[in-house]
């Protein structure tokens, strides 16, 4: 980067050291009283599933409703190879660890199982060196648990058939390989004495034949097999594997359209094995009213029936009241009720719950939130709950009047509400539940805000500052903030109303004229009450007045009216000017370079308080000094040409930059950009014209030709290059300055100097 020219001297200035410096001790505007900037469409969950039990709760139904159990396909096959291990471990050797275990199974190959087994069968052969180390194979060993080490080898051999380790698994291409395997398999099977390998055997067996394509053999092997087994439990239930085994049955007959017995089978394996439940919610398909009456029929206890009523009803979206109903009058004790219960709560929040001021409410209508008829809906909803409640059949009678005073919060009748929420709160002994009738009474205290006078903005603090459920919950803060946004809104507060939901960051970026104004008039007005304080304070210890007068003067230096930003200055002590950042604007250079590093010399330094006052001061001396008025023309050029967009002290009239090319659209549309240059061009050939010396006009006139080439790159005239990177071809009406160059001041030291360093000049010079 080549300089031009370092313009007037001035007085001393603080070093760059002290600079940085006062730069980390100044406070830095970080948060926003209410809560950070969201623009994605959200809703507010305050429920805590914990009411209805810690295992209810955490029932794959409700896991899926707000996507918490999406793209956890890792955490299931972890889960499901931790339980295989644990069983594994109390069914053949409780003395081994769960990662000797784990290692036995997943890391030896099948050729170690051969020597293995060939080892135990020999007298006086050792276990192979690499296995020694590991107990659950020592075990093996020791005990001549052939049975165990011929399945284990069994298994490694059917691995490549059925597990997918390359992402590429085509399943049936070795059948022929696979049938031979299920023949061996079926061997062993009949020979085996463990009836918990006889299991696994059998596992191995049916999956061959589910991979194999061959979904019938799969579901007569395991109609063959499962008979001949005496299926182990543990600690009250039966193995896993009995529900893997199930669980491909259900698949083969889901893959030959017998959809009725196939959903009624993954309902079985939903409610026993937790890392089959996705796949069977997945796998559940009622297409009829007749397959729905036919799967029933496989039913034969009330609690089956219940289950089936779950499965149709847990997709979300959908209203499971007439599956509650169903589950009532079949169970009214049924777990499955109360996770229904929950379920339909939240989707009811979701629709309900500050529906009226949520901020993103535009963006949740495409999402059909909320959903049509859900008033309606919810009153229904709240008879149900009310014959629940009157017949006193259920269990947790409690969660179920909690629910029906949330349902009247939901619906609006507020009074209501508080009343049923503390009568509960009185009377329960529960914790979890106490506080979640405390979670609904602030939300109905929010809700109920009218007006946003000081009465409800002390309430507001006093619930940021002092309410441990406001500070514990984090939908809190988002919920508070909006509906503080909507009562300033109605008032006409806007910049109150701005700080509920984004940041002095947001502020910097896009600059909103009305809202700074609106907030320093808020500055202006004085005695503050705390909410406002905790909105202008922004996280920090000190009220962003300066940073307000900063932004605005910025607007109006951004407005070309240096004046007005003079006056916003002065309202900053003069001390503080400093901590707004210190540049060089006045420095000229050939090529632009916005990364490069700024001047060191403290005679080139200058804030944006004393940028504003040198351009004033410039401008009178404009109507006062004639014979120097070509240096005070280009000076004046050259700071605002360097704090616009395009130039190297870009800062000192904007916060951000957004990185793009010359066509003046921007990554952050949020952002505004300093990109006018008409007032620069305005100085700089007043400066050309003006100068008595040649080599001054030619530096004036070469830095109206940069503003001259950035029109053109805003131009419609501007074709990008289709390669390469190469010079643009510049038309003759954006080659006016370049022209004068070359007609002019071609026979200046500046000209020559230019030809060299700028590509731009050269390739139009010499085209």
């Amino acid at each position: 980067m080549t300089s031009l020219q370092t313009f007037a001297p001035r007085s001393n200035k603080v070093s760059l050291a002290l600079f940085f410096t006062l730069l980390f001790l100044f406070p830095q505007k970080t948060g926003l009283a209410c809560y950070y900037n969201i623009s994605e469409p959200y809703t507010f969950n305050l429920i805590d599933r914990n009411i209805i039990g810690t295992e209810n709760a955490q029932d794959l139904i409700l896991e899926r409703l707000h996507n918490k159990y999406l793209f956890k396909d890792k955490e299931r096959i972890e889960d499901s190879a931790m339980n295989n291990i644990k069983e594994w471990q109390k069914a053949v050797c409780t003395a081994a660890e769960e990662d000797e275990i784990r290692s036995a199974l997943y890391d030896f190959s099948a050729s170690d199982y051969e020597k293995l087994l060939t080892n135990i069968k020999v007298k006086n052969m050792p276990i192979p060196y690499h296995m020694e180390g590991n107990y659950f194979i020592q075990y093996l060993y020791k005990n001549k648990c052939e049975d165990t080490v011929e399945y284990l080898l069994f298994s490694k051999k059917c691995e490549p058939h059925v597990i997918d380790y390359s992402g590429w698994l085509n399943n049936g291409k070795n059948s022929l390989q696979m049938q031979e395997l299920i023949s061996k398999g079926l061997k062993s099977f009949k020979k085996c004495k463990s009836q918990y390998i006889r299991l696994r055997y059998a596992y191995q067996i049916i999956r061959l034949a589910h991979y194999s394509k061959n979904y019938k053999q799969a579901i007569d092997l395991f109609d063959f097999l499962m008979p001949k087994i005496d299926v182990k439990t543990f600690d009250g239930k039966k193995s896993l594997i009995y529900y893997w085994n199930l669980s491909l049955k259900a698949g083969a007959l889901r893959h030959t359209r017998q959809f009725p017995e196939a959903s009624f089978l993954f309902s079985k394996v939903y409610d026993n094995s937790k890392e089959l439940q996705d796949a069977s919610l997945r796998s559940f398909l009622i297409r009829s009213e007749e397959e729905w009456e036919t799967c029933m029929t496989f039913c034969k206890t009330n609690d089956e029936r219940a289950l089936l009523h779950t499965m149709r009803a847990n997709e979300k979206g959908s209203k499971a009241l007439g599956a509650m109903k169903a589950i009532y009058d079949l169970n009214p004790k049924n777990k499955y009720l109360k996770i229904l219960l929950i379920k339909e709560l939240e989707e009811l929040e979701e629709d309900l719950l500050g529906i009226t001021f949520n901020k993103t409410k535009a963006k949740l209508k495409t999402r059909n939130i909320p959903r049509s008829g859900i008033k309606s809906y919810a009153s229904d909803m709240r008879t149900f709950i009310m014959q629940v409640i009157a017949e006193k059949k259920v269990e947790d009678l409690e969660v179920w009047q909690v629910a029906q005073a949330y349902v009247l919060l939901l619906t609006g009748d507020n009074r209501s509400a508080s009343i049923a929420l503390r009568k509960v709160v009185n009377s329960t002994e529960d914790s979890t539940l106490k506080d979640q009738v405390e979670i609904f009474l602030l939300a109905q205290i929010i809700d109920a805000f009218e007006i946003a006078d000081e009465q409800t903005e002390n309430l507001a603090y006093a619930l940021i500052r002092n309410n441990s459920y406001y500070n514990s919950n984090t939908y809190f803060p988002r919920y508070l903030g909006d509906k503080l946004r909507s009562l300033y809104d109605v008032e006409g507060a806007l910049g109150k109303s701005y700080l509920c939901h984004k940041t002095y960051d947001d502020l910097k970026r896009a600059q909103p004229e009305d809202i700074i104004k609106d907030l320093v008039q808020l500055i202006e007005r004085g005695d503050l009450n705390n909410l406002e304080q905790l909105l202008l304070t922004q996280g920090t210890d000190f009220i962003m007045s300066d940073e307000l007068y900063d932004l605005l003067a910025v607007h109006h230096m951004q407005e070309g009216n240096f004046e007005a930003a003079m006056e916003s200055y002065r309202m900053i002590p003069r001390p503080n000017w400093d901590n707004f950042g210190i540049y060089d604007p006045f420095r000229a250079t050939i090529k632009d370079c916005h990364e490069c590093p700024h001047s060191k010399d403290t005679l080139d330094l200058f804030n944006r308080g004393e940028f504003i006052e040198e351009i004033l001061d410039l401008q009178y001396k404009l109507k006062a000094e004639e014979k120097e008025n070509a240096a005070f023309y280009l000076k004046i050029g050259v700071g605002i040409y360097n704090s616009s967009y395009y130039g190297h002290s870009w800062k000192v009239m904007d916060y951000f930059r957004s990185v793009r090319h010359w066509d003046g659209q921007i990554m952050d549309s949020n952002n505004k950009e300093v990109k006018n240059l008409g007032l620069a061009a305005y100085y700089f050939d007043m400066a050309r014209q003006a100068a008595n010396d040649k080599e001054q006009a030619a530096k004036a006139c070469y830095m109206a030709a940069k503003c001259e080439l950035i029109d053109f790159y805003h131009s419609e005239a501007y074709k990008e290059p289709e390669c390469c990177n190469t010079v643009p071809y510049i038309p003759e009406e954006f080659g006016n300055y370049y022209n004068l160059l070359l007609d002019q001041y071609g026979d200046t030291k500046f000209y020559e100097k230019i030809i060299n360093e700028c590509q731009f000049f050269r390739a139009y010079a010499y085209r």
